[in-house]
């Protein structure tokens, strides 16, 4: 099983390869150890897709093994030096934009449409979301959410000001927040 795991983590889709990595944080650790220090030897060299990293988070924790659970920190703190970045990094990549519009537009503690609009139809505290993946990379989006205050977008704060937008940390989880930055990317 654990062979067969490990095939689909180093050669499938993302999708494919983040339910691979949840079954395996829930094989016994003497079985999964030996793959899961290849795929932190991987992210540590830069070699393992940041769409992964949160189902990685997720089956050391299962593991219990604070060993795997501290060198997978103490590779998080290094990737960045902003640790609200280094934390959320796993939320760059590999989400499902139908998930992400579902939590924009009914998410009761996110409520996304009620501050921001597409197209018509949203509120108009926040700017409007129509093309922002054309104006905005990836890294921006996640930031937006994460630390909405970074960044304001012209003609909604002044300088100094905080944003009056919630951080979606204190809301959503990482997947969440995956998904919502994956929906966010495809509003070209």
């Amino acid at each position: 099983m654990v062979t067969l795991l490990d095939d689909v983590i180093s050669s499938r889709t993302s999708e494919e390869k983040q339910a691979a990595l949840t079954t395996l944080g829930k094989l016994p650790l003497n079985y999964s150890e030996k793959v899961l220090t290849k795929l932190l030897d991987q992210m540590q060299a830069g070699k393992l897709p940041n769409a992964v990293w949160l189902e990685l988070s997720d089956a050391l924790d299962a593991t219990k093994s604070s060993a795997l659970q501290t060198r997978f920190g103490q590779i998080m703190r290094a990737s960045s030096t902003d640790s609200l970045k280094a934390m959320y990094a796993g939320a760059l990549n590999g989400g499902d934009p139908g998930r992400g519009a579902n939590i924009f537009w009914s998410n009761s503690s996110a409520q996304c449409v009620r501050c921001h609009a597409i197209d018509d139809y949203g509120g108009n505290v926040g700017p409007k979301l129509n093309g922002i993946a054309s104006r905005l990379k990836q890294e921006q989006l996640l930031e937006a959410l994460i630390n909405p205050s970074a960044r304001i977008a012209p003609g909604y704060g002044k300088e100094g000001t905080p944003s009056s937008m919630p951080q979606m940390t204190l809301l959503l989880n990482k997947k969440e927040i995956r998904d919502v930055v994956a929906y966010l990317a495809t509003l070209k």
